[in-house]
């Protein structure tokens, strides 16, 4: 029953998160699009701030449709059958060629990011703690290690990623990974068979693993996750994010 807290939490929690006044603004909805966004800024409707963000919400709105009404002009009357034929064009629009290669950026980093190998790694890991000879609570303790070097190298791209630019990030990232698998490997192919008798090894091991959780943190964990967001134009943003996160499961 305790694993079931987190979900009935984040169930809850999307009962009372308000609607996008982005997409109430879509939908023709300008006054609810005001008060929720009021509610969201925690200001007064009447605000200066709130209307001004109201109204460039607004003008992208107007700019958002004259680009679907050039791109898709037989489609806009206002018709069940047009509006389901209008949603699958605007998928569609992801695979034109002046497209083509910013969805293939954003679907193909999703599965680039697990071959890198982060998941073998976070499977791996108990396996060497246990061969070391550790107890039960200490390779939690470890495997909590392990993931607090993730997390530091997800706080330290909070700065780097603008500071050092996303491509830098990843061939860096990448280059410290690599380094980090090879030496595990070439150690492992050694020392595996009798961990308890070369406890250095298995200790260097663990070092450059929990290096590798720290580049995979800084560079490729959150960059896969921005950039899809980044690439495609405002238009497409929406699909373009959603066909690199069904990618990501595949």
């Amino acid at each position: 029953m305790r694993k079931l807290i987190p979900a009935l939490a984040v169930a809850f929690g999307a009962m009372i998160v308000p609607p996008s006044p982005r997409w109430l603004a879509l939908r023709f909805e300008n006054q609810p699009a005001l008060c929720y966004l009021a509610q969201l800024r925690q200001l007064s409707p009447d605000n200066c701030k709130v209307q001004n963000e109201w109204m460039e919400i607004r003008v992208e709105v107007v700019y958002l449709r004259e680009i679907r009404e050039a791109r898709h002009p037989t489609l806009q009357r206002r018709s069940r059958l047009n509006r389901f034929k209008l949603e699958i064009a605007s998928w569609l629009d992801c695979f034109e060629s002046r497209y083509w290669k910013r969805t293939q950026i954003g679907v193909l980093l999703m599965p680039f990011q697990q071959f890198v190998g982060v998941n073998a790694v976070i499977h791996y890991l108990p396996t060497l703690f246990k061969g070391l000879g550790l107890n039960q609570d200490m390779e939690l303790a470890m495997s909590g290690v392990s993931y607090g070097m993730q997390l530091l190298g997800v706080i330290s791209s909070l700065w780097t990623i603008d500071k050092v630019s996303r491509k830098r990030l990843l061939v860096y990232g990448s280059s410290l990974m690599l380094i980090c698998l090879v030496v595990t490997a070439g150690l492992t192919s050694q020392f595996s068979s009798d961990w308890s008798s070369c406890r250095d090894a298995g200790w260097i091991c663990v070092g450059f693993l929990f290096i590798y959780m720290l580049a995979f943190g800084a560079s490729w964990g959150p960059i896969a996750w921005a950039m899809p967001s980044e690439v495609f134009p405002n238009y497409l943003r929406a699909k373009g994010v959603a066909f690199s996160t069904c990618s990501y499961w595949l």
